[in-house]
């Protein structure tokens, strides 16, 4: 098991979430910190984020959502739009809001 971060070649730190299940997952910094919750424990130096609420399954699609939304600009709007749509309607934002914690959510998507 990982116990502190892993540094890419272009010198991205990568961290480690961990699902309630013990599964972890190794993501890049500039992604994960889109959670002001995981913003906050980063700041604090942490590198492993035990989330023991969070089962595999909504941990997969939480990383998803954030790495769509780094990728997030003008040319690809709609393309987020109908993400978000998809996401809303399977519920998982509702479950977990820290995954966009701080960010607008428009439930209001069409």
């Amino acid at each position: 098991m990982a116990s502190s971060s892993v540094t890419t070649s272009q010198e991205s730190k990568i961290l480690i979430l961990k699902s309630s299940e013990g599964v972890e997952f190794q993501m890049e910094e500039s992604i994960v910190v889109q959670s002001g919750t995981i913003k906050n424990m980063v700041e604090d130096d942490c590198t492993v984020f035990p989330l023991s609420s969070i089962d595999t399954k909504i941990l997969i699609k939480i990383m998803e959502y954030m790495k769509k939304h780094v990728e997030k600009t003008d040319s690809n709007e709609d393309e987020i739009k109908t993400f978000n749509k998809e996401f809303e309607e399977a519920d998982v934002h509702k479950e977990h809001a820290w995954a966009h914690e701080g960010e607008e959510f428009d439930e209001s998507v069409d």
